[in-house]
């Protein structure tokens, strides 16, 4: 497995910022294949409204928890591709979690006719789908890892090879 160490904290915050992008994309054209299919084409706009509120919000986890967690690491570690996947996924689920742990005030939920919540107590469905949530995002969360690895890897000059995708 091929490791780097970052050469310049100017890549590795260039690499946060780009991270977000391919999962946002890949969310925004789920969605829009998905509104398209059942409203139409005019739909598409509002995927890209909430494509660009989830990028938002995944710029600023990225830059902040992630942030935090590169200086805590910088030159302690090497980054390679399954770490930074792994820390890009428990980043993504962080905020999910939190809101899992909270106490529930007394209120019912149900999804697709089955109760999630009942009571303010969730029921095991409930704990499926929140499980099925957390997997999903821990997976776009992790390919944003493995889009931060990418995008802030060294280029072949900086590692004393021929550059030979110029």
């Amino acid at each position: 497995m091929i490791s780097y160490r970052f050469s310049s904290s100017d890549r590795a915050l260039s690499a946060l910022i780009k991270a977000p992008l391919v999962p946002v994309a890949i969310v925004f054209l789920l969605d829009a294949y998905d509104r398209v299919l059942q409203l139409g084409p005019l739909a598409v706009f509002g995927a890209a409204i909430l494509a660009f509120y989830i990028l938002i919000v995944m710029e600023f986890v990225s830059l902040l928890v992630g942030g935090l967690i590169l200086k805590f690491l910088w030159n302690r570690m090497s980054f390679n591709l399954w770490f930074t996947s792994l820390l890009g996924g428990l980043i993504a689920i962080l905020p999910l979690v939190g809101m899992l742990v909270l106490p529930n005030p007394d209120y019912n939920a149900w999804v697709d006719g089955k109760p999630t919540v009942i009571s303010g107590q969730t029921t095991s469905h409930g704990h499926s789908r929140n499980a099925e949530t957390l997997a999903v995002v821990f997976a776009f969360g992790a390919l944003g890892g493995a889009s931060f690895w990418w995008f802030g890897r060294p280029r072949q000059v900086e590692l004393g090879r021929p550059d030979d995708d110029r």
